[in-house]
């Protein structure tokens, strides 16, 4: 009787179930009627459920944020070159890459930016609010070789440029400069047999999520 009594109690107590003490109970009332203590798995399966379930949820939420900001981007770039022809980019998954024809952003020979392109690179450091990580800068040549006093091979006149396009976003932009990165690669990456097309920086960044 006092077994019975003991077991109603019990049941009485277990009607708002919490896991761990329905666990230390139970294996007290199975000894208490000569049976084997119980091995709950439950706990181990909810715990990888709730696992699975905030993982899928938080790809969900980066891919969201990912393909807003990609948007954003896509229609604040596509205003800039719909008013200025000689910005070109593309979007790779969640890659954001801008290039720059060098005879649009200094003379020849020269890594001087034109004042004239001070207004679009002003505009262009808008995009910078939604980089991951470090935006990168790099300085492209032709495959004509230089060598003046100023600039004595491609790489210096390449990495002079990036520089100089980097240096103005850091100076009248809103960037940190700790994220930015600059190269120069000089003739290596050539994107067209126009040798004009290769004269170019491109800048390139991941997008947040």
């Amino acid at each position: 009787m006092a077994l019975l009594f003991a077991l109603f109690v019990l049941l009485i107590s277990f009607s708002e179930i919490n896991p761990e003490t329905f666990e230390k109970h139970a294996a007290k009332m199975s000894s208490a009627f000569n049976q084997e203590v119980p091995i709950f798995k439950s706990k181990i399966k909810d715990a990888k459920f709730e696992i699975n379930d905030e993982d899928t949820f938080a790809d969900k939420a980066d891919n969201y944020i990912l393909d807003v900001n990609k948007t954003i981007i896509e229609k604040f770039v596509s205003n800039i070159i719909h008013k200025d022809k000689n910005l070109r980019y593309s979007i790779n998954d969640d890659e954001v890459k801008l290039i720059l024809p060098s005879q649009y952003l200094f003379e020849s020979g020269s890594a001087v930016l034109k004042q004239s392109v001070y207004d679009l690179m002003l505009k262009i450091t808008d995009i910078f609010a939604y980089a991951k990580g470090e935006v990168m800068f790099a300085g492209h040549t032709d495959d004509v070789s230089i060598n003046t006093p100023e600039f004595p091979s491609n790489w210096h006149l390449s990495a002079a440029r990036a520089s100089a396009l980097a240096q103005l976003v850091v100076t009248k932009g809103q960037i940190d400069p700790k994220k930015i990165k600059v190269i120069g690669l000089s003739s290596n990456f050539p994107i067209s047999k126009v040798r004009s097309e290769n004269r170019r920086v491109e800048i390139s960044f991941k997008i947040k999520s």
